[in-house]
């Protein structure tokens, strides 16, 4: 064989290995980007629920219903998110389909709880009651997906790439269109969750 030819095909055959290894170095970015951003907004839930049941609520009234609206709106743009782009991307790959099902399930039956929550009076007794409750629907679906979901869609080879741009791009759309209809979309939250925190550690010093 020639040597150009040798050389062409030796050069051929380590651009393609460089390409499969770019392809999968950004493939494992993506899938952590991906279950990162849903692991983040996981963790915000926790906190805040911890910051309901800390909070003097007969003191604080109003902060309090401001805290649980803007985590149910929170919890539905989370929500919407999974089911519109990555439980349907996920349903594909999974080998447990069931776990998507159940997944599902509980979405709808925080849904319900969240439209309940949001019609009753904040004086009624059953208001933070509901909202505790809403507390443990949601982690105990995190608890589901972050030690079953998750470590079975890591090794998959799904589309991961595509599937991070649709999640940032509907997010964007879900923000803009909670936001538009005057709903705090989260960030609230996370600063009344420092302010608690701030606070509670304000008053461990003075004691």
């Amino acid at each position: 064989m020639p040597q150009s030819q040798s050389h062409a095909r030796s050069s051929q055959h380590h651009a393609s290995s460089r390409s499969r290894s770019e392809s999968r170095r950004d493939s494992e970015q993506a899938r952590e980007e991906v279950l990162g951003l849903l692991i983040e907004d996981h963790k915000r839930m926790k906190k805040v629920f911890r910051a309901f049941e800390r909070m003097d609520r007969d003191a604080r009234p109003d902060e309090a219903q401001a805290l649980v609206r803007a985590t149910c709106v929170a919890l539905m743009i989370h929500a919407s998110l999974e089911e519109e782009v990555f439980y349907p991307a996920a349903r594909e790959c999974i080998d447990e389909e069931s776990l998507i099902e159940e997944a599902e399930v509980e979405h709808a039956s925080a849904r319900s709880l969240i439209e309940q929550l949001l019609q009753l009076d904040p004086q009624d007794p059953k208001y933070a009651a509901s909202f505790t409750v809403l507390g443990e629907y949601t982690l105990h679906h995190i608890k589901e997906e972050e030690k079953e979901i998750f470590p079975q869609l890591s090794r998959t080879d799904m589309d991961w790439p595509a599937l991070v741009q649709a999640m940032h791009e509907r997010r964007q759309e879900l923000l803009q269109q909670y936001r538009l209809a005057g709903e705090d979309t989260g960030q609230a939250q996370e600063d009344d969750e420092g302010d608690e925190e701030a606070a509670e550690a304000e008053r461990q010093r003075d004691a």
